[in-house]
């Protein structure tokens, strides 16, 4: 029997998915929202719980559902039938983050060298803040060389003057090696691709619920 996707893959997927708008932002603008961006980077450095399945576990490595709002968002408009057609860009991003983490399962060297260029980050960030340049230009070149090994190599479409500024460029891979770490929490949920084509309204009910729980003035 084929399980209905969760809660807790739908969070790790907007996660993805927030990285991806981030990406977008960068590259048509110069700039992304800082908020978000930064709970992206931190998802880098957050361990994975051991027991995943544990209530709050997943959401320990996101904070709250509001880090996420820029994802569940896009994934909203996506979903719903009366939304877009095609796909978003920040949507285009993801699918491509999705199949080169399955490359990058299958290929445990580059496994090891990412969770050593990760680590190597975790330890600047013991005395540097999170999102500094130091920290951001480590984590791009960490991208370069793993993910951007595999093959395939992710486009980003945007103005020239933008991704053409290394700090640009250097956010724009951090950011994109922050969804491809996500993605391999999706997976480990038990996140598929099919969920998409056979559970898109228990997809959109899930989100709805996680954008009322996300609202700015919600209080507890």
């Amino acid at each position: 029997m084929l399980r209905k996707p969760t809660g807790d893959q739908l969070l790790a997927l907007s996660a993805v998915v927030s990285c991806c708008e981030l990406v977008h932002q960068l590259a048509a603008n110069g700039q992304c929202d800082a908020e978000p961006f930064e709970n992206a980077i931190r998802t880098l450095f957050t361990n994975t719980p051991d027991d995943l399945h544990r209530p709050g576990a997943v959401l320990s490595v996101y904070g709250s559902p509001a880090a996420l709002r820029p994802g569940l968002r896009a994934l909203e408009i996506q979903l719903n039938p009366t939304g877009q057609a095609g796909l978003a860009p920040s949507m285009r991003y993801a699918v491509s983050i999705l199949q080169l983490a399955s490359r990058l399962r299958r290929n445990p060297a580059v496994l090891s060298r990412l969770g050593e260029g990760i680590e190597s980050g975790r330890r600047q960030v013991e005395h540097f803040h999170a999102t500094h340049d130091n920290v951001i230009a480590n984590l791009a070149d960490t991208y370069q060389a793993t993910v951007a090994t595999l093959g395939n190599r992710i486009q980003v479409r945007g103005y020239a003057q933008h991704l053409q500024q290394p700090h640009v460029a250097n956010r724009i891979r951090a950011l994109l090696l922050a969804a491809v770490r996500n993605t391999l929490l999706w997976r480990q949920l038990g996140g598929r691709r099919w969920h998409f084509l056979l559970h898109r309204r228990h997809l959109l009910t899930l989100l709805h619920q996680q954008l009322q729980d996300s609202r700015p003035d919600r209080v507890e």
